[in-house]
């Protein structure tokens, strides 16, 4: 996490991880109208990895830019993809752009979870709470 102008921003992400089922993915107190980009990674990176003055959470495979909106935050509400498989590791991070702080950017906490395995049947484990690192499991 890398505070900003504005504070420290906050990530929060819910749901159960289970395939089909709603997920909530939300940032809250970073600069208003900021351009930024959500990390998302199936593993931590083994080591503080710098970047932009701040130290990156997951090891990214994929990277969606987004916009805060005027009160600094956003919201995506979805669905948890059906293909996922189970035991699945997801960590998140969201940079964005602070011209008022060193090296241009700030960003969130990192948040994870890890998507719950089946039981005979077809139906899903209950999948545990989760909250910040390290290593939570289940539900984000």
């Amino acid at each position: 996490m890398r505070p900003g102008t504005s504070g420290t921003a906050h990530l929060q992400a819910s749901g159960d991880l289970t395939g089909g089922s709603p997920l909530d993915i939300e940032v809250t107190g970073a600069e208003p109208s900021a351009f930024g980009i959500l990390f998302v990674g199936i593993a931590m990176l083994p080591y503080p990895t710098p970047f932009k003055g701040g130290l990156l959470g997951p090891d990214p495979v994929v990277s969606v830019a987004l916009t805060t909106s005027p009160a600094g935050g956003w919201l995506i509400s979805g669905t948890m993809p059906v293909a996922v498989p189970a035991g699945t590791e997801l960590y998140l991070q969201y940079w964005y752009q602070d011209l008022g702080v060193f090296a241009g950017a700030a960003s969130t906490n990192t948040v994870g979870g890890v998507t719950p395995s089946r039981r005979r049947g077809g139906r899903p484990r209950p999948a545990l709470e989760c909250g910040p690192l390290p290593r939570p499991k289940g539900r984000f």
